[in-house]
């Protein structure tokens, strides 16, 4: 179903001093990572990880590790069961915890934090799992380290990956990342990056002021002139510990992988939990493209606000028997047409035709605009920035209430309908004047 309130999705929407600008998308599809070899250890018995990910897939996936034989393992992951665990292995568990928290919302921002310090004398404080700020102390399996272990991570000549299983390759990360800072030295708490929002509430970025340690690090993904380690792999930490970026893009176009969908500006994305009947689209690159089987739609995972002016661009590579508009997701399942939309030279009411013989029309490779007034109370269309169709009241429609952008198929005979659909985590092609992205900061 969709968000109904999602400017309080993740830590999104809030007022704030300190912005992030920037994220990297990670599509795990095309083995995505940043590698970096340490040249030699750092504290290996006391370190803070923090981050922010939104989730692609709600499959395992890797976060951050070292890999490079069974007696060199300890990956922080996200599993098949969506529950996080943090694991040092060698021959054995040394290091096990596994959460009861589930982490399966892929609209949401999340903030991690992983402090360890196995020079406590209390097992409990060697190892400390922060979610959004909350310390987790709920776990389906816990194995605390000895006093004074030496972990894999931070150790001199391992290969250390964010986004995969070191030089295993495998489980790529499939979503978003930003604000990546590993505190060398230091057992540090999730107030250290991080603040509850006085007016809002909500649980918001902030920037780490303190030391790094020798191999501390911090990428923000903020230099997208290129994808070398001294651009989109660049350490602000002023250590220049940089990481190799593979396998990304920041070429304009829909493969452009430095996008602003951030923990200060959440953006909607296509829905994977979200589907016709016991049908599910399964999209890719961080949520945004579609390749649409039999009875398998694409839907926003924000509700459209019920005032203002809301712009949503969708690029078919492959346009097939597709369509495109709007719907009301809660009778989605008693009506699979039910909804507004733009079908080639039509445009349908509830699967009926209101127009037809449009001029443009939709095709491969065309930009269809879809603009929603709420305030006017109209829904139009745009193919290449232009008119295509007259605006259409959207009281029309059966219960236009909670209603979502929506891309589907009409036939199920023929090519997948495949695409982009873009809220705006990156530039629009054709904006209107006064029309605004589906992003919490908007809200």
């Amino acid at each position: 179903m969709p968000f109904f309130d999602p400017i309080r999705i993740g830590a999104s929407g809030a007022a704030a001093d300190y912005t992030v600008d920037r994220s990297l998308r990670f599509n795990g599809a095309d083995a995505p990572r940043l590698n970096r070899t340490p040249s030699s250890d750092g504290n290996r018995k006391t370190w803070t990880l923090s981050t922010w990910f939104k989730r692609g897939s709600i499959d395992r996936r890797m976060i951050f590790g070292t890999y490079t034989s069974g007696a060199d393992v300890s990956n922080i992951e996200l599993q098949d069961d969506h529950k996080l665990a943090f694991y040092d292995f060698v021959s054995g568990y040394r290091i096990l915890f596994q959460t009861n928290s589930l982490l399966r919302d892929p609209s949401a921002w999340y903030h991690l934090v992983i402090a360890l310090d196995t020079t406590q004398s209390t097992e409990s404080n060697r190892v400390k799992i922060y979610l959004n700020g909350s310390q987790i102390t709920s776990f389906s399996a816990s194995t605390y380290p000895s006093q004074n272990l030496d972990v894999k991570i931070n150790t001199g000549s391992l290969l250390h990956a964010i986004g995969t299983e070191g030089t295993n390759q495998r489980l790529h990360f499939d979503g978003y990342m930003a604000e990546f800072n590993f505190i060398d030295g230091f057992q540090y708490d999730p107030s250290y990056f991080a603040e509850t929002d006085a007016i809002t509430g909500q649980w918001i970025p902030k920037k780490y002021v303190g030391s790094y340690g020798t191999n501390g690090f911090y990428l923000n993904f903020s230099d997208n002139s290129g994808t070398s380690a001294t651009t989109l792999g660049k350490d602000y930490s002023g250590n220049g510990n940089n990481f190799t970026p593979n396998n990304f893009s920041v070429s304009a176009g829909t493969g452009n992988d430095s996008l602003e969908d951030t923990p200060t500006n959440n953006f909607s994305t296509i829905n994977p939990l979200a589907g016709y009947s016991t049908t599910f689209e399964v999209p890719a690159n961080g949520n945004l493209d579609f390749s649409l089987a039999n009875s398998e739609f694409a839907f926003s995972t924000f509700e459209i606000p019920t005032s203002g002016k809301w712009y949503v661009e969708i690029l078919f590579t492959t346009f097939a028997s597709g369509r495109c508009g709007i719907t009301n997701l809660a009778t989605k399942n008693a009506n699979k047409w039910h909804g507004i939309d733009h079908m080639g030279g039509a445009i349908r009411v509830d699967d009926s035709a209101v127009q037809s013989g449009l001029s443009p029309t939709i095709g491969n490779n065309k930009i269809v605009g879809i603009k929603v007034d709420r305030d006017a109370g109209t829904i139009a269309f745009t193919v290449d920035g232009s008119d295509s169709g007259t605006a259409v009241n959207i009281s029309s429609m059966s219960s236009p209430e909670n209603l979502v952008f929506a891309v589907g198929r009409n036939s199920s005979s023929g090519s997948a309908p495949a695409g982009s659909i873009n809220f705006g985590q990156r530039a629009f092609s054709h904006l209107p004047t006064d029309y605004k992205s589906l992003c919490s900061a908007n809200l």
